[in-house]
């Protein structure tokens, strides 16, 4: 750790790459990225948790930003293909107001996968399902209650459906206390790690990246019991209907040693 409470970032940034500059010289319609500091400064004007900087990209289609903070001894190359590495830190930044949104799985709709488990795949050299990381806001007279949780898609191809007891597969996601909302801003922040949730990526054509599928709707999460296909103990359904908008980002993450990562685990509440 350096001084001043700051991780040193100027050498851990995924190599061999210059991720600032390449990801937008290799692609040409590649989002640019740009570098933020986490956390930010509170109204107080203190800071809490280590701090890292890290790249950040935005899909100008859905809104959303992206960064992703992975572990130094993860080789991006050697990844399963098709997967996000099995721990990885998320930052997300959406625009307000919105029902749910997320990454992973395809980016257009066209595929209706088989059902599957994460479990199976976790196992595997690529998901049996598209699996994604969806999120929202949960809660009543303005209070903030993330929610982070994986699905796949229904037979029917037409929701998204919770992936029932993800933790038998040995998948697990932690929401930091750091993430946030700003109806003044109009954004909503979220902070999760993911630990073997097998959210599958799509084909990037930038050296050492990751291209993850985005998606937003201002239809917000239902509950349904009428789809006896689903493999949703609760019948959560993530609706996709016409208010769902897709878009993709290519994500440069940035590596940190184990003792860094540790300490961004605990400073953060990621444990």
């Amino acid at each position: 750790m350096s001084s001043n409470n700051v991780i040193n970032t100027t050498v851990t940034t995924a190599a061999p790459l210059s991720p600032l500059k390449q990801a937008t010289d290799d692609v040409p319609d590649a989002q640019t990225p740009s570098t933020v500091c986490l956390p930010s400064t509170t109204a107080a004007g203190t800071i809490t948790g280590p701090k890292v900087c890290l790249p950040q990209a935005l899909d100008p289609i859905t809104g959303i930003s992206l960064g992703l903070i992975v572990p130094q001894g993860t080789d991006v190359a050697d990844t399963k293909p098709g997967l996000l590495p099995p721990d990885f830190i998320m930052a997300a930044w959406t625009p307000l107001p919105y029902g749910f949104a997320g990454v992973g799985g395809d980016d257009d709709g066209t595929t209706t996968p088989s059902t599957g488990n994460v479990k199976a795949a976790s196992n595997a050299e690529a998901p049996s399902s598209p699996l994604t990381a969806a999120w929202w806001i949960e809660g009543v007279l303005g209070k903030f209650i993330p929610v982070v949780q994986i699905f796949e898609k229904s037979p029917t191809a037409s929701a998204l459906i919770r992936v029932a007891n993800p933790s038998d597969g040995g998948a697990t996601i932690t929401i930091s206390p750091l993430s946030s909302e700003s109806s003044l801003v109009g954004t909503a922040f979220m902070l999760f790690r993911g630990k073997n949730c097998a959210i599958q990526t799509l084909n990037s054509e930038v050296s050492g990246s990751f291209k993850l599928a985005t998606m937003i709707s201002s239809t917000p999460p239902q509950y349904s019991t009428e789809d006896s296909q689903t493999s949703s103990e609760s019948g959560l359904l993530l609706p996709l209907d016409a208010q769902l908008k897709r878009g993709s980002v290519v994500l440069m993450p940035l590596l940190l040693n184990e003792s860094d990562y540790k300490e961004v685990l605990e400073g953060w509440g990621l444990n």
